[in-house]
């Protein structure tokens, strides 16, 4: 995705994460979490309660959510 000619902001990569994180990849999300200095970006206030809320679902069993 970083080779097309779109420039990606936090907004869009709190949607990824976002879409990982509930879809149950939560290591993929923490990843690209992790990846967002490598492309310049600073985690924002949602970025991190989209992950909060992803690892706090993983805790849980499936029927809770």
């Amino acid at each position: 995705m970083r080779n097309s000619k779109l420039e990606l902001n936090i907004v869009c990569y709190n949607i990824l994460i976002g879409g990982l994180c509930k879809s149950g990849h939560i290591e993929v999300g923490k990843e690209l979490f992790h990846k967002l200095s490598v492309y310049g970006l600073k985690p924002d206030v949602y970025t991190y309660a989209i992950m909060i809320n992803g690892f706090y679902k993983q805790g849980l069993p499936d029927e809770a959510y």
